[in-house]
């Protein structure tokens, strides 16, 4: 039981919480601000607040790294938003997808910090 409760301790103080983080696509044709709670997508000079499916990806190589993935719709296209590790951002595994109605699918690095 001591066990369990060290362990549930550790989860909470190694659980990031999100706070403010700012992503964009390469020559920024799209941006991204997320938080908790919301997204604001930045795209050809516009801001539009959106609501997305938010979860959290606790990663089975390290109790380091945690994950995020959110899941939006817009403009009739799905979006999946993934950061790979909140702790040590990085363009090779940080990406969003972007699939239209008819298919589509298109995915593009992002630049977080």
């Amino acid at each position: 039981m001591k066990r369990l409760t060290i362990t549930i301790i550790g989860l909470m103080l190694t659980t990031p919480v999100l706070g403010k983080i700012q992503c964009h696509t390469p020559q920024e044709l799209k941006g991204f601000t997320l938080t908790k709670d919301s997204i604001v997508l930045e795209e050809k000079g516009s801001q539009f607040n959106l609501k997305a499916k938010d979860r959290y990806l606790s990663s089975v190589e390290s109790p380091e790294q945690v994950s995020i993935n959110k899941i939006f719709d817009f403009e009739g296209k799905n979006y999946r938003l993934f950061i790979k590790n909140v702790y040590n951002f990085s363009d090779v595994d940080d990406f969003v997808s972007i699939k239209s109605s008819n298919g589509h699918e298109i995915t593009y690095p992002l630049n977080c910090h």
